[in-house]
This record gives C-alpha cells, structure tokens and sequence, in this order.
C-alpha cells in the first residue's frame, strides 16, 4: 500500500511538470501558473497523508499517552503486573487496541477462555492453570478465572482458530481437537496486568475434550516469552 501511494504521487506530479512544459514552450504562462499551483498541492497532500514508518507506536508515546490520562505507572511492573513494554508489543501485534471514550483511555481485548477437559470413563478431569513464573524477575503469578487457557485472539482471528493455536502454543498439543463453541460475553472493568487502565473485553469460551494420546496425566508447562506457565489437571466434581 506505502509503495503504491509513492507510486500514484510520483506519477501525477511528473504528468503536471510535463503539462507545465509544454504549456511553457507555448507560451501558456497561465498554464505554467495553473500546473505550478496543482504541483504544490499535490506534495502538501502528499506531505499531509503520506505512510508514517512502519505505522507501529513506540514506548516512548504510549507512555505520553498513558500519562497524559493520568495514569499512575509507578506500579507497572512490580508483582503481577505487566510493564509499559508488555502493553506496546499487546498493541503493535494487534492483540490489543486503545481508545478514548468519554476522555477516558481504554484499552479493549478480545479474549479467549478455554475450558479443556478429559475422561477416562471413571472420572471427569478439568485442566486448571496453577502458576505463571515471570522469567525475567521471578515473581510467581496466579489467576483466578474459570477456564484451562485465556489467551489473547489476533486480529481476525476466529475462536475455533484462536482455540487450536493456543492448545498448540500453550499445550503443545498440535493434533485434532474436539471443540465445542460456547457464548460471548463482555466485561469492562479494571485489569491487574495494567493498573489504572480501564480494558474493556470481548470473552470467547470454549471447551476442548482431549482423548487419551493427548491426556498428560502430569499436566503442561509453556515456556513462553516473559512467563513459564504450568497447567495441572483436578477432578471434576460433578
């Protein structure tokens, strides 16, 4: 698209300097005036829309941008929380987006929860996440919710793919699964990973019956970018 804008602006600017040429050896000076003006227009427009680098926002506005909504980082990255640096790769990678509403910054998520399941034909068991251990500093990290695997959809991602993706990523289970779509619901509210910022969510559910190849009956761990995440199975009381 960037090259293609250069392209069409390269083109219509060389085509009125030809005009205005030809105009001049005419002695069409009213034409060379008129050719001149629509030269300068057309760079303004270009030098007013043209692509900005790769298009990606750096730290150092996202932090202008954080602080100018009176949002207070001095938590951010201690504990559970996630740093300045954890929310820009979230929005350059399109997991997340930011948006004022009614003065107020917002951060908005689509966010997948995945269920996953297994039965030996005795017992029901339900895979919980236990822990997540930052690399980086070592703190450990648990999270209450009510699902196996939350992960953050891509942009366009559909759930049923976002689901087989994260059992793939998380689990490292990458053989058919089982899938069963649940409701979408919405939330809107405060976020540990980032306090002070509002994030309003978009929640996928989603349940997964593995079968006994791909059951671990010693649970999962993902050694991921910034966290080591361990998953471990609980019976199912029915």
């Amino acid at each position: 698209m960037k090259i293609f804008l250069i392209f069409m602006w390269s083109v219509i600017t060389l085509l009125l300097v030809t005009v205005a040429g030809i105009c001049f050896s005419k002695g069409n000076f009213a034409g060379v005036v008129g050719c001149g003006i629509a030269i300068v227009c057309v760079l303004f427009l270009y030098h007013m829309f043209k692509p900005q680098g790769d298009g990606k926002l750096s730290i150092t506005d996202l932090i202008v941008r954080l602080s100018n909504s009176g949002i207070d980082l001095e938590q951010w990255g201690k504990g559970a929380a996630k740093t300045v640096q954890n929310l820009l790769d979230e929005i350059n990678s399109g997991e997340s987006t930011m948006t004022i509403f009614q003065d107020k910054l917002i951060r908005k998520v689509r966010i997948l929860y995945i269920l996953v399941r297994y039965s030996d034909g005795q017992k029901n068991y339900v895979l919980k996440e236990q822990q997540q251990e930052n690399k980086k500093t070592g703190v450990i990290r648990t999270r209450d919710f009510p699902a196996s695997v939350a992960e953050k959809m891509q942009p366009r991602e559909t759930s049923r793919a976002a689901t087989i993706r994260a059992i793939a990523e998380e689990l490292g289970i990458e053989t058919p699964i089982t899938i069963l779509d649940g409701d979408t619901t919405s939330k809107t509210g405060h976020s540990d990973s980032y306090p002070g910022l509002t994030t309003d969510r978009i929640i996928y559910n989603s349940v997964v019956n593995l079968n006994a190849e791909q059951f671990n009956p010693d649970g999962y761990t993902e050694d991921g970018k910034t966290f080591i995440t361990t998953f471990v199975w609980e019976e199912e009381v029915m």
